[in-house]
C-alpha cells in the first residue's frame, strides 16, 4: 500500500518527506540509519569527487563502477570504487558492506527527489552482512589515504521486490574505534541508481549535450590571463582534457555545446600566447581587398614550435596544439551547437544592448567557419532560465532551458514534455538529472551515467514514452575516468539521437497558458550590469576606428571585438568589477594607439582675401602606416578645405597645406579633428583662429552705389553751376 500513496504524494515531496516501508521480515537491521525520505530535486554542481557526508563520518566514499549498469535477471553485479581516511589518525578493521531498496522507483519525479535525498536514508533496504557480499580486505587505512573496494552480490541475494524501475543501490563503510570496539553506525557511505526493465518496452530517444565552455579573460594587451589555469585544464587529467575524453569515448550519439571563444584562446596558448598587435594582415597596396581574409591573424595562427612574440612554443603549448586538433576532429564527426561568441550573458544584453546578440553569434558563425566546423547557433543558459525578453530577440536560434523555466500546469506529466512553443519561438527543455543518487558526489561519471539510465527507464516503463534531453552542467569536470559517464548507455531501453533528432514541430504551444518564462527578481539582479555593456561598446567602437585608420590592418577591429566579448559572458556574473576594468584597460589600449596620430596647426592665421591657405602639421607615432583625414568644425562664415586622405608612413610626419575661406571680416574659431577616413574622430584635434580681412560683396556693393550717387550729385552741381553763369552773362 506504501508505494501507491508515494505515487499520490509525488507532487508534495518538495516540502514533505515520505517513508517507504519494505515488507515485514525485510526491515533493516537496527543502526542501518534511516529506511527512506525523498526531498526537493537540486541543481548539480560542476565539481567532481567525493565529499565527507558529515563531521562525524571517517571517510569518503565514491562508487567509480557498477557493472552491468542495470540490473540483470540472473547473476550478479559488482560495484567498485574507492574509500578516503578523512582523519587525522589510522583507521583499522574496514567493512565495506552493500545495500539496495526493497521497492523501486518508477517516476521521474521519485527520482529527482530521491537524488537529493538525505545521504544517510536507506530507502528501506537493509546492509548484507554475508561475509561473502561485503568487502573486509582493508585492514588499515592511514590518515588521508585511499584504498580500493570491490563488492560482488548475487542477484539471488538481493532484498528487493524485483518489479521493474530503479533500485537505490549502495555502500556504507564501517571500521573499528580506537578501542578496537565497532558499533552499527556507518563511517562514510554511497550510493548510486541501477535499473530493472524487461524485455519489450520502448527504448527512450535520449540526447545529451555536452558542454566545451570555459571563462576566457584577456589583459589589455590581449593576452590570456590565468594562463597556468589553462595549461593545468588542457593536459592529461584536466577538466578540459577530460570533455574531450568524455566527446571522444561516448558511445551513443551525443550534441557538443561549444563556446567558439574556448577553441580562439586554446589556439592562442598553443600560439605561445601572443600579445595583439596591429602588424599587416593585407599586403602593401591590398587595404581594398575583401574582408574576412584571416579574421584569425595572431591569435589563431598555427604554432610550428618556433619563436613568438613572446618566446618560444612551450610543452604547454605544444599540448594546447594537441587538444585543439583531436578536439576539431571530434567535433566534426559529432553534431555541434555553438553558443554566442565568449558564452555572451544572453539575458542581460537583452536589457542592456540586445543588438549584441546577433553580433556575438555572427562571430561564433565566422570562428566555427575558420575552424571549418559546422553547427547551428544555440542560448543554452548555464541555470536553464531566460527571461521572456530574451526568448523574443533570439531569432533563428535553438533554445535550451530547463524544464523549470516553463511554469507547470496542473495537466503535467511526470516526464516532462521535451520541447514547447513559446510565444512562437520553439524552446527544448532538458530536466536537472545531472546528478547521481549520491549528493555528497553529485557529478561523479558513474552516478551521473546511472542517473541518465534510471531517467530512461523510468521514461521507458511509461506509456508516452517521453523524450530524455540532459544538458550536463556548463563547467563539468567529468574526471578522468570521463568515457564512463556516457559508457554503458548502450542499453535496449535507451536509443541515444542528437538533440536535433528532437525537434517536435508539433511542440505544444503554452503561450495562451504561460506567457511568461519563470525568471525571478533575484535571478535578473544577478545579470551583468549595464556599466559593463556601455563600456563594451565604447571599447569595440573605437576597436573599429583603430581597424579603419590602418590601411594595411583589416582585422584588428575584429580581434577587439573577439578579445572583449567575453567579459560579457554569464560565467563573469560574479565577478563583474574585474570584468569592468579589463573592458576600460582594452580600450584605453586601443585608445592609445588612436592617440599616436597628431595634429598641431598654428594658433593665429591672417588672410590678406577672402581666402588664403595656412599650413599645419601631421604626425603618426606608430610603427604601421596609417590613412585618415581632417574634419574642421566652425560657423558658416569660414570654410576649410583640406585633402580627403591623408597617408602617412610609420613614425612619420607632415607638413600640409589647408585652404581657408571667410565670408565676412572677423576673427573664426576653427576645430581641426582628425578621422578615418570615412569620418569617425580618432582624438586628435587642434584649435586655430582665423582672422579675414577681405571685404564682403554687400560693402562693395554699397560703396559702388554711394560712388554712383557722388557722381549724380557731382553731375547735377556742375550742370547747376553752368547753368547760373549763363544766366548772369546773358
Amino acid at each position: 500500500m506504501i508505494r501507491p500513496v508515494a505515487a499520490l504524494l509525488a507532487p508534495l515531496l518538495a516540502t514533505l518527506a515520505l517513508t517507504v516501508t519494505p515488507p515485514a521480515g525485510a526491515m533493516p537491521e537496527r543502526g542501518t540509519e534511516h529506511s527512506s525520505e525523498l526531498a526537493p530535486s537540486r541543481v548539480p554542481t560542476a565539481s567532481r569527487g567525493a565529499a565527507r557526508i558529515s563531521e562525524s563520518d571517517s571517510f569518503e566514499v565514491e562508487i567509480t563502477r557498477v557493472r552491468p549498469a542495470v540490473l540483470p535477471s540472473k547473476g550478479r553485479i559488482t560495484l567498485s570504487g574507492t574509500i578516503t581516511n578523512a582523519t587525522d589518525e589510522a583507521l583499522t578493521g574496514l567493512n565495506v558492506h552493500p545495500l539496495s531498496s526493497y521497492a523501486p522507483l518508477t517516476t521521474t519525479t521519485e527520482i529527482a527527489a530521491a537524488a537529493a535525498a538525505d545521504p544517510e536514508i536507506t530507502f528501506g533496504g537493509q546492509r548484507l552482512l554475508d561475509p561473502g557480499v561485503l568487502d573486509n580486505s582493508i585492514e588499515r587505512l592511514d590518515a588521508g589515504s585511499t584504498a580500493t573496494w570491490q563488492v560482488r552480490i548475487p542477484v539471488e541475494e538481493l532484498e528487493i521486490s524485483g518489479g521493474e524501475g530503479v533500485y537505490v543501490f549502495g555502500v556504507q563503510v564501517l571500521s573499528d574505534d580506537a578501542d578496537g570496539g565497532r558499533d552499527d553506525i556507518a563511517d562514510g557511505r554511497s550510493r548510486t541508481f541501477v535499473p530493472k526493465v524487461l524485455a519489450g518496452h520502448k527504448p527512450t530517444r535520449t540526447s545529451v549535450v555536452v558542454p566545451v565552455r570555459s571563462p576566457v579573460k584577456r589583459a589589455a594587451d590581449g593576452q590570456i590571463e590565468e594562463l597556468t589555469t589553462w595549461h593545468t585544464s588542457l593536459d592529461d587529467g584536466g577538466r578540459l582534457d577530460n570533455v574531450l575524453t568524455l566527446l571522444r569515448e561516448a558511445e551513443i550519439p551525443v550534441t557538443a555545446l561549444v563556446d567558439p571563444a574556448v577553441l580562439t584562446a586554446v589556439r592562442q596558448v598553443a600560439a605561445g600566447n601572443p600579445a595583439r598587435d596591429i602588424t599587416p594582415t593585407l599586403p602593401d597596396g591590398d587595404a581594398g581587398a575583401e574582408d574576412g581574409a584571416d579574421d584569425e591573424t595572431d591569435a589563431t595562427a598555427e604554432p610550428d614550435g618556433s619563436s613568438t612574440g613572446q618566446g618560444t612554443v612551450s610543452a604547454q603549448s605544444e599540448r594546447a596544439d594537441n587538444w585543439l586538433t583531436e578536439m576539431l576532429d571530434v567535433l566534426r564527426v559529432r553534431e555541434v551547437l555553438s553558443l554566442p561568441y565568449g558564452d555572451l550573458d544572453v539575458a542581460a544584453a537583452s536589457h542592456h544592448l540586445p543588438s549584441l546578440i546577433e553580433t556575438a553569434t555572427n562571430r561564433s558563425a565566422e570562428v566555427m567557419d575558420a575552424f571549418d566546423l559546422a553547427g547551428d547557433s544555440a542560448v543554452v543558459p548555464p541555470d536553464g532560465l531566460l527571461p521572456s525578453s530574451a526568448l523574443a530577440a533570439l531569432g533563428d536560434t535553438t533554445v535550451l532551458l530547463s524544464t523549470g523555466a516553463v511554469p507547470a500546469d496542473g495537466e503535467r506529466t511526470a516526464a516532462p514534455p521535451a520541447s514547447v512553443q513559446l510565444n512562437g519561438v520553439d524552446v527544448l527543455l532538458h530536466d536537472d538529472v545531472t546528478s547521481g543518487a549520491d549528493p555528497a558526489d553529485p557529478v561523479n561519471p558513474v552516478s551521473v551515467r546511472q542517473r541518465i539510465l534510471a531517467e530512461a527507464a523510468v521514461r521507458a516503463l511509461e506509456d508516452g514514452n517521453d523524450p530524455l534531453v540532459v544538458s550536463l552542467p556548463a563547467l563539468i569536470d567529468p574526471g578522468t575516468s570521463a568515457g564512463a559517464m556516457l559508457r554503458g548507455l548502450d542499453v535496449p531501453f535507451v536509443r541515444g539521437v542528437p538533440l536535433s533528432a528532437l525537434d517536435q514541430p508539433d511542440a505544444p504551444d503554452v503561450t495562451a497558458a504561460e506567457p511568461d518564462l519563470t525568471y525571478t527578481d533575484d535571478q535578473a539582479r544577478e545579470e551583468l550590469s549595464a556599466a559593463l555593456f556601455s563600456a563594451l561598446e565604447d571599447a569595440i567602437t573605437s576597436g573599429a576606428v583603430l581597424d579603419d585608420l590602418l590601411p594595411l590592418n583589416d582585422t584588428i577591429g575584429t580581434q577587439v571585438l573577439t578579445d572583449l566579448l567575453p567579459e560579457v559572458s554569464v560565467h563573469n556574473r560574479a565577478e563583474q568589477v574585474s570584468g569592468l576594468a579589463r573592458v576600460r584597460s582594452t580600450g584605453a589600449w586601443v585608445t592609445s594607439k588612436l592617440g599616436l596620430v597628431e595634429i598641431s596647426a598654428p594658433s593665429f592665421v591672417i588672410l590678406s582675401s577672402e581666402s588664403g591657405p595656412f599650413s599645419l602639421t601631421v604626425r603618426n607615432g606608430l610603427d604601421q602606416p596609417v590613412a585618415f583625414a581632417i574634419r574642421a568644425e566652425t560657423a558658416r562664415e569660414v570654410a576649410i578645405t583640406a585633402p580627403q586622405t591623408i597617408e602617412l608612413d610609420a613614425q612619420a610626419s607632415r607638413n600640409l597645406t589647408l585652404n581657408a575661406r571667410a565670408a565676412n571680416l572677423g576673427v573664426h574659431q576653427v576645430d581641426l579633428i582628425a578621422t578615418t577616413v570615412d569620418g569617425a574622430p580618432l582624438g586628435a584635434s587642434d584649435e586655430i583662429n582665423i582672422r579675414s580681412n577681405a571685404v564682403s560683396k554687400v560693402i562693395w556693393v554699397v560703396l559702388g552705389v554711394g560712388v554712383g550717387i557722388l557722381f549724380i550729385a557731382i553731375t547735377i552741381r556742375l550742370v547747376r553751376r553752368i547753368r547760373r553763369r549763363r544766366g548772369s552773362v546773358a
